[in-house]
């Protein structure tokens, strides 16, 4: 086991060197494999594009948008909800955040959930407010993450 420690720490130091060759300190038992994992390693990196410079990558700091959580039902509805999304969102981007998380779940963009509950008027509304909220984070220079869960179920997300 220490054999095999040994050779993949050698492999990876020889392959950031970018040398081809195997070096001598990698056991005679072990050149054979030593040369394969080099050559996958090499293939593999074949098939990653180069980064242009013209499009730079970027790490997205995000933090959730937790009173946009959709598990708060129709209580998004809200005028008093809607001036605290906006407050939450002016602090995380005081934080220096480049991207709001927004939990958005399953049914809640669905049509046919607020037509089953009898309130199908409330499906347009909902779907102006996440809309409403998208067009807020891109206007404070930050990103929207959507992520998909399943709404819970109960009193928390329930009526107004």
């Amino acid at each position: 086991m220490k054999t095999l420690l040994a050779l993949l720490i050698v492999v990876s130091d020889a392959l950031a060197q970018g040398t081809g060759s195997v070096p001598n300190d990698v056991p005679s038992d072990y050149t054979s494999l030593y040369q394969l994992v080099q050559s996958n390693v090499s293939a593999f990196a074949a098939l990653i594009p180069a980064q242009s410079a013209s499009q730079p990558t970027s790490t997205l700091m995000s933090g959730d948008l937790l009173f946009a959580n959709g598990n708060s039902g129709l209580k998004l509805l809200t005028a008093a909800r809607q001036q605290n999304i906006q407050e939450e969102l002016a602090r995380l981007k005081s934080l220096g955040l480049t991207a709001v998380t927004v939990t958005m779940g399953l049914p809640l963009m669905n049509e046919d959930f607020y037509t089953f509950n009898g309130d199908p008027q409330d499906f347009q509304s909902m779907l102006t407010v996440y809309q409403n909220l998208q067009k807020s984070i891109h206007q404070s220079g930050m990103k929207m993450i959507v992520e998909s869960a399943v709404l819970f179920p109960g009193e928390e997300s329930g009526r107004r």
